[in-house]
């Protein structure tokens, strides 16, 4: 079965993405209940094909030595928090990459907990991972 890309990713582009956002456009087909919706009411994923959620952001004024291991500080760099994943229009998959200043980046990916788990998560984070180093992207 082929799965066009285009059906499973709606981007609202306002600049040229990050090659690392490019990479899971690539690898999501082989997700694409990610892409869809949970149902509460049902206990089941709508395979709507709403989209994933990517969100760039910036932090020029923070250093990585002064995050980590401050959880409070952590979770501005989270793009959901897990209660934002279980409503009928929240997406099952958002990713945040976050540019610091120090020249680094903090990458957090948010899944709904319902329909994966973490070999699941790292199927799919090593996926990304292989695509990426694939085409170049370090």
């Amino acid at each position: 079965m082929f799965i066009s890309v285009q059906q499973h990713i709606h981007i609202i582009l306002i600049h040229e993405p990050k090659p690392l956002f490019i990479n899971v456009i690539i690898i999501l087909p082989q997700s694409y209940v990610l892409s869809g919706r949970y149902i509460k009411a049902n206990h089941c994923i709508s395979c709507s094909d709403e989209g994933a959620e990517f969100v760039e952001a910036e932090a020029p004024d923070v250093e990585l030595a002064s995050i980590v291991g401050t959880s409070e500080q952590l979770n501005y760099l989270l793009p959901r928090r897990s209660h934002q994943m279980d409503g009928q229009s929240d997406p099952l998959l958002s990713v945040q990459i976050t540019d610091l200043k120090c020249g680094g980046l903090v990458i957090v990916v948010s899944v709904s907990h319902r329909i994966f788990d973490t070999c699941s998560l790292s199927t799919f984070v090593s996926a990304w991972s292989s695509t990426s180093s694939a085409r170049g992207c370090h």
